[in-house]
């Protein structure tokens, strides 16, 4: 898969209550990017207002995006999606979409996933809170 530059508006559906998830967030933030980007806790109304499609891509399992209002991206396709929004980052999106490493990547993306709270508990524990 190869991101285009057609790409100026994508919507990240995050877990609110995850410190990891709201870290990624703020880092995000703080980048100078290519795309216009707007967060959503997964669990928030405003989430299901905007996109009521959302529960059926799993996003308490995985990062969920949405790219333009229709071009739907999870896990670390996701991931490399933000990546490629960030002017000092597209290097490093680029190579998490080289096909022998997405494999690796999508496993990472996955496990980190699923262990989100309890990394978030020992690492981020000031962000571990409900949005």
């Amino acid at each position: 898969m190869k991101f285009t530059k057609d790409i100026t508006q994508v919507e990240i559906f995050y877990d609110g209550a995850c410190g990891m998830c709201r870290h990624s967030k703020e880092w995000l933030e703080q980048q100078a990017t290519t795309a216009e980007l707007a967060f959503y806790p997964y669990q928030s109304d405003a989430a299901k207002l905007c996109f009521p499609e959302l529960p059926d891509h799993d996003p308490e399992k995985v990062l969920v995006l949405r790219a333009n209002g229709e071009q739907i991206y999870r896990g670390a396709e996701a991931w490399a999606l933000c990546l490629w929004c960030c002017h000092h980052y597209r290097w490093l999106a680029r190579v998490l979409m080289w096909p022998w490493f997405l494999p690796i990547a999508q496993r990472v993306c996955y496990w980190l996933a699923a262990n989100r709270l309890v990394v978030s508990r020992y690492i981020f524990i000031k962000r571990a809170r409900k949005e």
